[in-house]
């Protein structure tokens, strides 16, 4: 395992012992922001989640990242104060991000060095009220994050089979696909 996948589990590891059996589901975001993906999201609310989203490389002598690490904050309910505030059983999105961001700013993670808690940004939208739901967005910067791994080819899969579709004729349309298998 990398170096930015760690982060990402140990961020994750962190989220689950401050949020013991508080939310139904955490990980690493399952791909792109899109409306299905905020629906999936919705459905298995409230959770959290992380992504890796780039950073500005230090110009020095040794691979360095200032990495940011996103943790996405994702709630339902019935109206927007239980979606924020929560309500009886139902864990509201301020009190997620009020135990998260002490919980991880200043964070060290072995190898790695200490996440610092940059922003908060509220993912409000039309769509998001429509879905009854609420999302947050808390970012964290890694500074100096070194980025020094060394490729084990062994532990990599045999590269067997190719697929590719072409075209020749519009953009976007599959005229003809070839696929080679290798020895």
């Amino acid at each position: 395992m990398g170096i930015i996948s760690g982060v990402e589990d140990s961020i994750l590891a962190v989220v689950n012992a401050t949020l013991p059996g508080v939310l139904n589901t955490t990980g690493p975001l399952p791909g792109v922001w899109s409306l299905e993906l905020l629906k999936l999201l919705l459905q298995k609310a409230p959770g959290v989640y992380v992504s890796f989203n780039g950073g500005e490389l230090v110009m020095s002598n040794n691979c360095l990242l200032n990495a940011r690490f996103d943790v996405y904050v994702v709630t339902l309910g019935a109206n927007a104060v239980t979606r924020l505030r929560g309500a009886g059983n139902i864990i509201g999105a301020y009190t997620i991000i009020e135990a998260l961001i002490p919980a991880l700013n200043a964070y060290t993670i072995a190898g790695a060095g200490s996440l610092r808690g940059k922003s908060v940004t509220n993912l409000f939208s039309n769509v998001l009220l429509e879905s009854g739901g609420a999302v947050y967005g808390l970012q964290f910067e890694l500074p100096r994050l070194p980025l020094d791994a060394v490729l084990d080819s062994a532990a990599l899969a045999n590269f067997l089979i190719l697929n590719i579709d072409s075209s020749l004729t519009t953009p976007g349309a599959d005229d003809f696909t070839t696929t080679i298998t290798l020895p």
